[in-house]
């Protein structure tokens, strides 16, 4: 087995090894040398891996990194440029630690197709195995592959970023490796050590190793934990809490602003599934496409915060499975400027890794249910907003953060199964998008929903992190987005929670008492976006708020929903209320554009989870919605999905949803002559208060 590797740089990890934290006096100017150190030398971050099957108790393998790596490192030091030559070393070390864990997670999906699991990965010259066998390992790997990898007689390899192992084996799943175990290891002065980090989930307990020194929430991110961190760890929302169990009992602590510089082990608080809209309308097909007896396809919609992988038949069109889960960014920022900072400021392409993987994972998942392979695979068609669809590819999404906001390529891209570490025999096409943020999945909810064929007055909204909306009128389509940021989401709501097991969906209040259900049915651990518009809407029946946003009644107010108290606070208000003044103001300055009024609404199209689980009639006594008759209002459901699916079962889908694209105009809020004034026009609540 033989297999290469492109490796990507995690910086904190690099400035950690060498001691060099946020604090230090020279962390800026190691920071900005080591991003032009991953410029210029991106192209030789790469390695090479081979794997021999020994018997069926052993497995020798070798991962050898560029060598051209370390002699650009000897020629930094030869030239007195210190600095940047401890650094590419350091990058170096790093990197070859990346490829051979990426190595193992590789061999141990191939042997596991033998029904062979690692058990143990042992290395030469630690924890008793002699440092000859290093010997044995080349020797093996030698007869079946060519390898100009050499010993010295202190059996030190060349090239010398080369790492040689053998796995000891064993036919029982359940004594899998843990991963590298460095308390197993006698180099107890090895700069690279790392110390333990036990993590109690819901469900399960795992036994993770990090650099000394390491910020908590950045390791339960880098393993995969779905920790909330709306503000992306800047420490201002207070979602990252978590139990520290220490010696002297539990004590909370906020994961972001933790530092881990022992064996440390802690306890997740919201490790449950929410709930993920995967429903949707569609209309008619036009043309549907042949059937492909034995073949299948996949649509995927990549939201900020949910991601939806479904398979259908290509023989019938028939949904066969589904995965539905929290986009694995989340703890990188709850909206896309978060994630695009993290991305411009680290250097790190670990956004694009984690969402590639998820999807690659989901659909090798599916596959294995269906008992189908790769070559079964037809098509994957992915929708989601510009950002993500830039995060996917693994593009710089920096120029969408900044005026003039530039999208340099918007049309449809096609790519093959590599994208997501699948077979490229597969088929993989992202969907075009309207601007920097109308991104794909406006333009697929538009194919799901025939939303360009409609005549007469009619309002598009996908309301979430960020507010798209669209209005058809006298044949032209005008769209625009609004930040209203993550408070529709529970984010920034000191009560808020997302949309998981547990969190509040439906909120009423009569007679003094208050009526609620949770998703799931389980306890009520916060409000989600909708029992937020909810509550909002109730506190100004009741004249508890004021039109302004003033909390008449004090400083918060108390909701006691089944034994627990939440408290709504006035800053809570005031976040939800510029939420619904950039959605409402948004809807204004586009009816004024195409020169209508509310009133000349025919009808408006809510997609997207926020929604189709929202109360119309909330959402207009808050101000969200323009007042319209609540039956004029459609529900679509996730129709960015039903647009990928739709383009995988329909023939001349792609020219079909090419056309959508152009004959939308986009309309720069930010620029728009109106938008301002309008916005605090907006920050006004509605007078709906009770007789």
């Amino acid at each position: 087995m033989k297999k290469d590797f492109w490796l990507q740089v995690d910086i904190d990890d690099v400035l950690q090894t060498m001691n060099c934290y946020k604090t230090s006096p020279n962390y800026d100017e190691c920071v900005g040398a080591c991003r032009q150190l991953m410029v210029a030398h991106d192209s030789q971050f790469r390695a090479t891996g081979w794997m021999v099957l020994k018997n069926q108790e052993r497995a020798d393998s070798l991962v050898v990194l560029d060598p051209s790596l370390d002699k650009t490192t000897k020629e930094l030091f030869h030239k007195g440029d210190y600095l940047e030559g401890m650094l590419l070393n350091t990058i170096a070390d790093q990197l070859l630690f990346s490829a051979v864990d990426q190595m193992e997670k590789e061999i141990a999906r191939e042997l596991a197709l033998q029904g062979l699991f690692l058990k143990n990965r042992k290395e030469p010259g630690s924890a008793g195995v002699p440092l000859d066998e290093v010997v044995q390992i080349l020797e093996a790997i030698k007869r079946d592959y060519d390898l100009e990898v050499n010993l010295t007689e202190g059996y030190m390899m060349d090239p010398v970023k080369s790492s040689a192992h053998y796995y000891e084996l064993d036919q029982d799943s359940a004594s899998c490796l843990p991963g590298r175990a460095c308390d197993q290891c006698d180099l107890e002065q090895c700069q690279y050590r790392k110390i333990p980090l036990r993590v109690f989930g819901k469900t399960e307990t795992k036994t993770h190793f990090v650099t000394k020194g390491t910020n908590l929430l950045d390791a339960l991110r880098r393993f995969g934990y779905a920790i909330e961190a709306p503000c992306g760890g800047k420490g201002t929302c207070k979602k990252c809490k978590v139990e520290n169990l220490t010696d002297q009992g539990p004590i909370w602590v906020y994961a972001c602003r933790t530092i881990i510089n022992e064996p440390s082990t802690i306890r997740l608080q919201n490790d449950e599934k929410g709930q993920v809209l995967s429903d949707y309308r569609g209309t008619a097909l036009v043309k549907p496409k042949a059937p492909m007896p034995g073949k299948v396809a996949f649509g995927v919609d990549i939201g900020t915060t949910t991601v939806v992988v479904q398979c259908l038949s290509m023989d019938n069109h028939e949904l066969l499975d589904e995965e539905r889960y929290y986009n694995p960014q989340r703890p990188y920022g709850a909206d896309v400027i978060s994630r695009i900072q993290y991305e411009h400021e680290t250097g790190s392409k670990v956004l694009s890794e984690l969402i590639r993987k998820s999807i690659g994972d989901s659909v090798r998942n599916i596959l294995s249910r269906l008992g189908r392979t790769e070559l079964d695979v037809e098509e994957i068609a992915i929708t989601g907003n510009t950002v993500m669809l830039y995060l996917l590819e693994g593009r710089d999404a920096y120029d969408l953060s900044v005026s003039p906001f530039h999208v340099d390529d918007p049309s449809r891209k096609v790519k093959n199964g590599k994208l997501l570490d699948l077979s490229e025999s597969i088929r993989i096409t992202l969907m075009p998008v309207i601007s920097a943020y109308v991104g794909g999945d406006i333009v697929s909810g538009f194919y799901a929903s025939d939303f360009l064929k409609l005549t007469g007055n009619v309002l598009y909204l996908d309301v979430g992190t960020n507010g798209e909306i669209a209005l058809i009128s006298k044949g032209r389509v005008v769209t625009a987005s609004t930040a209203a940021g993550p408070a529709f989401e529970g984010a920034n709501i000191s009560c808020g929670v997302a949309s998981i097991d547990g969190a509040v969906c439906q909120l009423d209040y009569k007679a003094g008492i208050w009526n609620f259900l949770t998703i799931a049915d389980k306890p009520p651990i916060g409000l989600n976006g909708s029992a937020l518009i909810a509550l909002m809407a109730i506190c100004l029946k009741q004249g508890w708020v004021d039109e302004t946003g003033y909390m008449v009644v004090g400083e918060s107010v108390s909701v006691e929903l089944g034994g627990s108290v939440f408290q709504f606070t006035n800053a809570d208000v005031r976040q939800l209320q510029l939420a619904k003044a950039a959605i409402a103001a948004g809807v204004r300055a586009l009816i004024e554009e195409v020169g209508i009024s509310v009133e000349d609404l025919d009808g408006v199209y809510m997609a997207g989870g926020f929604g189709s689980h929202l109360n119309v009639e909330h959402a207009i006594d808050i101000g969200l919605l323009p007042k319209i008759a609540t039956e004029r209002v459609s529900v679509w459901g996730n129709a960015a999905l039903g647009g990928a699916i739709r383009f995988i079962i329909e023939e001349n889908a792609e020219e079909a949803i090419d056309t959508l694209a152009q004959e939308c105009d986009y309309i720069e809020l930010s620029m728009h002559s109106r938008f301002n004034d309008l916005y605090i026009e907006e920050m006004l609540f509605p007078l709906t208060t009770s007789s």
